[in-house]
């Protein structure tokens, strides 16, 4: 099919055309009309115990606290195992959510083999109310600090041979994510445009099959009649 007849067709098949159109703006008027959300992610390091002969907090520990950062995951989020991607970077507002928290181990590994070596928990947090993302923040540090230190009295640990969390950064920084107008409205108008095409050739098709189904049984009887001449 060529450019000038896709555009005859188009024409011809123009109630196709507005209908298309209509559902067009009404999924652009839905999905451009959406609030921002707010989104913030931070890092819980697990440090070693503060003792004479180990005062480099940041050097490597001999104290095995990547399973213990894997047991205070693992606790929090009551046996919920979130997903592997194919990536670190992924964030939940990229996922499409709009709220929830995700509690994992930094993988440096892949989603097949997920490589956990340093003892640090990625925490995300996405709503939107940004005041809220703040309140989950908070609350979610607060509690694997929580359960680290009940685990510890559990192991009947000596205070100076504690382990400890710190958060970084420091303080919660939050971003409100509206995504690009621009780009939304761009590939709207490019589905919509596919899709128009799709059904005005599907509708023609149809028709055309209609059609032919109709002047079936006509074309038989004509048929039929040029038979009965001929045979008299």
């Amino acid at each position: 099919m060529t450019a000038l007849e896709l555009v005859v067709l188009l024409l011809r098949r123009w109630y196709v055309v507005a209908v298309c159109a209509l559902m067009t703006l009404g999924g652009a008027l839905v999905l451009l009309d959406r609030p921002p959300v707010y989104f913030t992610q931070f890092e819980v390091v697990l440090l070693p115990p503060k003792e004479s002969v180990n005062p480099n907090t940041l050097r490597e520990d001999p104290y095995g606290m990547v399973p213990m950062a894997g047991l205070l995951v693992e606790e929090y989020n009551q046996g919920r195992h979130p997903l592997n991607m194919s990536t670190t970077e992924t964030t939940l507002y990229g996922e499409g959510l709009d709220q929830g928290v995700r509690v994992r181990m930094r993988n440096v590994g892949n989603q097949w083999l997920p490589v956990y070596n340093h003892p640090v928990i990625d925490v995300q947090v996405v709503d939107p109310d940004a005041s809220r993302v703040e309140e989950e923040a908070a609350r979610i540090a607060q509690d694997l600090d929580r359960i680290l230190e009940r685990r510890q009295d559990e192991l009947g640990v000596r205070e100076t041979s504690r382990m400890s969390t710190e958060m970084a950064p420091e303080d919660v920084v939050v971003q409100e994510i509206s995504g690009s107008r621009g780009r939304t409205a761009g590939g709207l108008a490019l589905l919509g445009g596919s899709l128009t095409v799709v059904a005005v050739i599907w509708v023609e098709r149809l028709s055309r099959a209609r059609a032919a189904r109709r002047a079936l049984p006509l074309e038989r009887g004509r048929a039929a009649e040029r038979e009965l001449i001929s045979q008299r």
